[in-house]
């Protein structure tokens, strides 16, 4: 069991130990998968016309509000440390994700979609989970007493033209400065950018 220590604003085991950072990203990982996983299943049965429009459209909403609910719960150390600010950021988040499902059942209605391009551009709405991982860290963090953070770059990854100038090179800076990964970049829910906080 992982459970979050707000006066060192990591997570330990139950051991007591700190758990690696690496370990928090891969559970991120495994909410997202699952997540994509569903939306994958219900977009074939979509397709395949084993389940109607209006229902597909009922069900990924519920997924991806699970989702959202899962990660941004994780990021903040749990959902007893979720504050209306916490729902506010994705409620805020849902509500944009509404719109942009709402605009893909117009296109899937006109017929503009093939099957294929269906299926993967709804897998796409499972990055959401991630980027709200992050933002109820950041909000946690604030309310913790932590007030800078840093933000860089995975040497190994391939980059959006974004996230470089996102990076604060080694320097720590403002909360309110510091862009979150998957926040206003290509990326989204892939981007492997990495952050830190201090008090």
């Amino acid at each position: 069991m992982i459970t979050y220590d707000s006066r060192t604003g990591q997570f330990r085991g139950s051991d007591g130990r700190f758990v690696k950072r690496g370990v928090i990203l891969q559970r991120l990982n495994e909410i997202q998968n699952n997540t994509q996983t569903q939306i994958e299943k219900i977009s074939k049965q979509l397709v395949n016309r084993q389940i109607s429009l209006s229902i597909w459209q009922e069900r990924m909403i519920g997924i991806i509000k699970e989702g959202n609910i899962q990660t941004i719960a994780f990021g903040a150390g749990g959902r007893r440390k979720l504050t209306k600010a916490h729902y506010g950021k994705m409620g805020a988040n849902l509500k944009s994700e509404w719109s942009r499902i709402n605009n893909f059942v117009d296109e899937i209605k006109k017929g503009n979609l093939t099957p294929e391009q269906i299926i993967n551009r709804a897998k796409l709405y499972s990055q959401s989970v991630a980027t709200q991982f992050y933002g109820g860290e950041m909000l946690t963090k604030g309310l913790d007493g932590f007030k800078y953070a840093k933000r860089w770059l995975d040497s190994g990854a391939r980059h959006c033209s974004q996230c470089p100038s996102y990076s604060t090179n080694g320097l720590w800076r403002p909360l309110s400065e510091v862009i979150l990964p998957g926040h206003r970049c290509d990326c989204r829910g892939r981007c492997r950018c990495g952050i830190s906080y201090k008090k």
